[in-house]
């Protein structure tokens, strides 16, 4: 049983213990049943650093493969031993493999698979094709396990009468309560956003694809559409035993501090009142890059209000995220693949606006459905007023998605828009932002006269109507 995120560990080996637990009333065989991270660790051994071992290669830690590959350095790994194995031949390794999270594994990952696991070759692997809404669609089975010597793919997935199926869909969502996906998307596209949408599918047959219907207008590229969730994609207890004004809540603050003293309010309610668990409750924070600094904010309010806490992956181990009496916080990589009844998001206005929009806004769509039943999303200030009142518009509309399908053209232009940008990009851009304020600053000051700008800049800024006024 193999995945990306380490952090998945804990889950992964609950859900097996309590499902062999359901069947034969036992803890399965952990000696022939094997929880393995991907990558594997000088720690703990994972699939790659296993094979490794079987072909006498030693394996290649995460700092060395990052310098050499940058941001495909598990692909690049896998490549390497990959020769190896073609050098020395296929060797049996595991009898099955079961990959989870199975979009996030490159190419050259499956290909060691098919190497090491014996025929009938037992490769089971399950994903998500929307885990990033920008990146919806998993690689064919052709193109994961490649093709024989004349041509043929090595993998053809068959769905025949009277057999077992081999390729499944799962219709139903059962983790995410219908009024959440349907933020959690209405928030992910900016559909209600004011200044129109952040990203869109390229492909609107997707929407039916994913337990979407057609409300009013019409499913195709350039028309106006109304789309809710089809009722058999959820289960029937989310209506019965939730309401959609408590399943999804967004509020605002006027400081951090404030939030972060809301936050250990909410969860003291939680744990004194509504019966839930340190571990039913999970704290996501967008923001990787400040999430140790806000991590340790919050985890002192919660300390205020008597509340035990950890950050996952300083504090604690990173193969852990829950710990029984103790609330999780986690920043968003870590969060990813985990779910609880309750999650909270801090600081969710940094996925407001910006630079590499899209990449946030997959953010806070990832964040929301970690939530099996409610999501509070909490931020502070004018950014967080507005992701507020996209919550609420979604809410207005009964939680339709009520928007134009963009063209092909509009898309595209969407995706340059708010692409994701490397730091040195960002960096030129907030320095040419930079200098138009100094530049504003000193017409708005006298110090430099207005008509000495370009007549077309002065028109842009709107300076040629308040000289004639």
């Amino acid at each position: 049983m193999t995945f990306s995120s380490r952090a998945l560990y804990q889950q992964f080996r609950d859900l097996i213990r309590r499902f062999t637990y359901d069947q034969i009333e036992d803890d399965p065989d952990w000696d022939r049943l094997l929880v393995m991270h991907a990558w594997g660790s000088t720690r703990e051994p994972g699939v790659y650093s296993t094979v490794c071992s079987h072909y006498g290669v030693v394996p290649i830690d995460w700092r060395t493969a990052n310098e050499r590959y940058g941001n495909r350095s598990f692909e690049g790994v896998c490549e390497e031993l990959n020769k190896v194995i073609t050098a020395q031949g296929a060797k049996p390794v595991f009898d099955a493999v079961l990959v989870d999270e199975a979009q996030d594994q490159p190419t050259a990952f499956y290909r060691m698979l098919y190497s090491v696991v014996p025929p009938p070759h037992r490769i089971m692997w399950a994903y998500d094709d929307l885990q990033n809404l920008g990146d919806y669609e998993m690689r064919s089975e052709e193109v994961l396990f490649g093709s024989d010597a004349n041509g043929e793919p090595l993998v053809r997935l068959r769905n025949e009468a009277h057999k077992p199926k081999e390729d499944i869909v799962l219709p139903v969502c059962y983790r995410n309560t219908p009024w959440a996906l349907a933020t959690a998307h209405a928030l992910g596209f900016g559909i209600y956003r004011p200044q129109g949408l952040v990203q869109m599918f390229d492909e609107a047959s997707i929407w039916p694809r994913i337990g979407y219907e057609v409300t009013g207008g019409r499913l195709e590229l350039g028309h106006h559409v109304r789309l809710q969730r089809r009722a058999e994609s959820y289960p029937s207890y989310f209506p019965q035993l939730l309401s959609p004004a408590d399943a999804v809540q967004a509020h605002v603050f006027g400081t951090e501090q404030e939030q972060y003293e809301a936050l250990a309010a909410a969860i003291t309610q939680n744990l004194r009142e509504d019966e839930l668990d340190h571990s039913d409750i999970l704290i996501v924070l967008p923001n990787t890059y400040t999430s140790k600094k806000v991590g340790a904010r919050v985890m002192s309010a919660l300390a205020k209000a008597e509340v035990p806490a950890h950050l996952v992956g300083v504090t604690t181990s990173r193969d852990e995220v829950f710990q029984r009496g103790s609330v999780a916080v986690t920043h968003i990589h870590r969060a990813k693949g985990n779910e609880a009844a309750m999650v909270y998001i801090v600081n969710a206005e940094y996925c407001q606006g910006g630079f590499e929009l899209s990449r946030k806004r997959n953010i806070l769509f990832t964040a929301i459905t970690r939530s099996r039943c409610w999501v509070r999303i909490f931020g502070v200030g004018d950014a967080m007023a507005g992701l507020a009142a996209e919550c609420e518009a979604a809410r207005a509309h009964n939680f339709e998605l009520d928007f134009d399908y963009p063209t092909q053209e509009q898309i595209e232009k969407l995706a340059r828009v708010h692409r994701d940008m490397p730091e040195h990009e960002k960096r030129q851009w907030q320095g040419k932002f930079s200098a138009i304020e100094d530049v504003l600053r000193a017409v708005e000051a006298g110090e430099v006269p207005a008509d000495a700008l370009p007549k077309n800049i002065r028109e842009k800024l709107g300076l040629e109507a308040d000289q004639q006024s």
